[in-house]
């Protein structure tokens, strides 16, 4: 009777973590020259809402001859993230003002 009640334990653990299921992906692209920078794939449906805000790989494509950045996006569920090209990575994730800001760079 132990084993079945453990069993019965393992069982519903396995349920409540579901895999992930692929839900749509998000690109985003730097808003002042419209490369694109970060996939954001959709895995769980949640309440859980989060701003993001990509600061684009090109060092003058902004105004001013700085950086760009992307348009702010409000994602709601769970997400996993990723580069679009290779050589692209992520140097820094911030949250400034509620926002996640996102830095990349190339290697």
């Amino acid at each position: 009777m132990i084993e079945d009640q453990e069993n019965l334990e393992e069982e519903e653990t396995e349920e409540e973590l579901a895999p992930a299921v692929d839900m749509g992906i998000v690109a985003i692209e730097c808003a002042d020259c419209g490369r694109p920078l970060l996939n954001m794939l959709k895995v769980r449906d949640t309440e859980d809402v989060s701003k993001i805000k990509v600061i684009c790989i090109n060092k003058r494509c902004g105004p001013d001859g700085e950086r760009g950045e992307s348009w702010v996006h409000e994602l709601q569920g769970h997400y996993f993230h990723s580069t679009i090209k290779k050589r692209d990575i992520i140097t820094s994730m911030v949250e400034e003002d509620g926002i996640m800001v996102i830095r990349m760079d190339k290697t």
